[in-house]
């Protein structure tokens, strides 16, 4: 007993004519049909399309040549960047550490210094530090031992003087933290000591937290831009005690008044010099005469008013580098 195929079923048999072609004498099925329709209606489309939009959109795509791209680069070579953080960098200098201590042939290092090169930097024995004690002291060696101190054999140990001349920085201290920018960049120009001042206009009265603070901020100044001795930090003062107690060879009040003297101070290579620099307010006229009699000269070295740590890193500048 034979069974039909059923309705829509276009699968050939042995003998069967390919391509789903009728045979002679039969009538094709749905399918064949409609596969029929469909081609002639995508003929037709294509047919009907413009030239142009035939030519843009239905040509097939162009693969650009290597010649078109340019050189390409070399897979298993290492790019720039990637060299640059798998080389070492032979350049970079040793870490530099504080050390009160620093003997002929071995220093210990203890407290925040050692607890830095331990748990920030991970140094470990062998590496080359340099040390110094902010007194002049300077000494390279290699660390021995890392643990709650650090220990380093000193290969070479050196004292330099201080800068010449010497520059007492006199200033009211301002608010927020433009203090703290003083404090960094008198450090960093050399100054050789900054002085608190309070006048009668000051706003800020620097207790002793705020002289700790300085301290540190004038250490890290010292450590970053490799000056051998640091800024001593003086306790506050009061502008009238200041003008009995200083001896310095040459005396400057930074004032903006029509007498004061534009240009830079002639200054001997030995002397001492001390430069006030008033809160934002301004010198009081009664602050004006004391300063004079006591033997300070007006200064004034820019054409407009300055804020307070303005003035007193363009002041140390021109004394010190005769910018």
């Amino acid at each position: 007993m034979s069974t039909s195929p059923a309705a829509g079923f276009t699968g050939s048999s042995a003998g069967a004519p390919a391509s789903g072609a009728a045979p002679s004498g039969t009538t094709a099925s749905p399918s064949v049909k409609g596969a029929s329709a469909i081609s002639s209606s995508s003929s037709s489309i294509r047919a009907s399309m413009s030239p142009a939009f035939s030519s843009t959109v239905c040509a097939p795509a162009k693969i650009a040549s290597v010649d078109t791209i340019g050189p390409q680069p070399d897979p298993h070579e290492l790019s720039a960047r990637s060299k640059r953080h798998l080389t070492p960098n032979r350049t970079m200098p040793a870490p530099r550490f504080y050390c009160t201590n620093i003997g002929h042939h071995s220093a210990e290092i203890d407290d925040d210094e050692a607890t830095h090169a331990r748990r920030v930097l991970r140094l470990t024995p062998g590496a080359r530090v340099e040390l110094f004690d902010g007194r002049g002291t300077f000494a390279v060696g290699e660390v021995q031992s890392v643990a709650k101190s650090m220990f380093v054999q000193i290969d070479d140990r050196r004292t330099l003087p201080p800068q010449r001349p010497r520059i007492d920085l006199a200033v009211a201290i301002p608010k927020g933290d433009r203090a703290a920018v003083l404090v960094e960049k008198a450090a960093e120009l050399g100054a050789d000591r900054l002085i608190p001042m309070i006048t009668d206009r000051s706003v800020v009265n620097p207790g002793s937290g705020k002289r700790q603070r300085f301290e540190r901020i004038a250490l890290e100044a010292a450590k970053q831009c490799n000056r051998p001795w640091l800024m001593q930090i003086a306790p506050p003062i009061a502008f009238s005690q200041l003008l009995d107690d200083t001896d310095a060879d040459l005396r400057l009040i930074a004032d903006t008044s029509a007498n004061s003297e534009p240009a830079k101070p002639q200054i001997a290579s030995d002397a001492s010099i001390i430069i006030l620099i008033g809160p934002e307010g301004g010198w009081t006229d009664l602050e004006r005469r004391a300063a004079r009699d006591a033997g300070f000269t007006p200064w004034h070295f820019a054409p407009h008013v300055l804020r307070i740590e303005t003035a007193a890193i363009a002041a140390l500048a021109i004394l010190r580098y005769g910018a």
